[in-house]
């Protein structure tokens, strides 16, 4: 891998010259966005990136809602929201 990008959003998405281009942002210490990179995928291979791309953030995501269920001292589960003080059981994302 030659490039770790950092990006908290897409600024921007087009085609160009057969290629889906994706402008990457980021929020600097000021509090602005500013761009963090480009992705550009061949146009012909777009609909299997999305595809594969959807699959592991759904996968990612169901991951996540286990996690997110923990037992009390009394054996009730609880649900813990994003942002709760306490944070779930560390386990593998595998």
């Amino acid at each position: 891998m030659s490039n770790v990008i950092f990006t908290d959003g897409i600024a921007n998405i087009h085609l160009a010259n057969g290629n889906l281009r994706m402008l990457l942002s980021k929020i600097n210490s000021q509090g602005q966005a500013e761009l963090a990179g480009e992705v550009i995928i061949p146009a012909n291979q777009t609909v299997n990136f999305i595809n594969i791309l959807t699959q592991s953030v759904n996968e990612i995501s169901e991951k996540m809602k286990e996690q997110s269920t923990v037992k009390d001292d009394e054996g009730n589960n609880n649900q813990k929201g994003v942002g709760d003080d306490q944070a779930p059981d560390k386990k593998t994302l595998n």
